[in-house]
C-alpha cells in the first residue's frame, strides 16, 4: 500500500495518510469493524506509537480522487511485530464519518459491497 504519514506522536496531532490510488484504500479497508475502518502500516507512522482506544485525528488523501478527508478515529487494532505478519494500527470511523467515507473515496460498487 502507497501511503506516508508525516505525524509522529500519539498527541493529538493529526496523522497525514496519502494512498494513491482506491485499490490500495479498499485493501486497506478493515469491513468488520463497527462503522468501518483502515489498517495503517506501521511504516507509515515512522517512530509513532498508538495506544489501544487512542483517539486519532488522521486527514486521508486519496490522490486517484483527490479527496482530503479530515476525520477524528479511534484505534481499535494493535498488530504488533510478530514473524513476517504487518505491524499497524486498525482505526475506527466514527458513526457518522464511516459511511460519508465510503460513498467519497470508494468505488461505489465496492462500497456496496461492504
Amino acid at each position: 500500500m502507497n501511503q506516508q504519514s508525516e505525524s509522529a506522536v500519539n498527541d493529538g496531532t493529526a496523522v497525514q495518510i496519502e494512498i494513491e490510488e482506491i485499490a490500495s484504500l479498499e485493501a486497506a479497508f478493515m469491513p468488520f469493524i463497527r462503522n468501518g475502518g483502515l489498517f495503517i502500516d506501521q511504516s507509515q507512522l515512522g517512530d509513532a506509537h498508538y495506544e489501544f482506544g487512542a483517539a486519532l485525528p488522521l486527514v486521508l488523501h486519496v490522490r486517484a480522487t483527490g479527496e482530503r478527508i479530515a476525520m477524528t478515529t479511534r484505534v481499535v487494532w494493535l498488530a504488533p511485530t510478530r514473524g513476517q505478519r504487518r505491524t499497524g494500527i486498525g482505526i475506527q470511523f466514527s458513526e457518522t464519518e464511516g459511511p460519508d467515507i465510503r460513498r467519497r473515496v470508494m468505488k461505489p460498487e465496492a462500497a456496496a459491497r461492504r
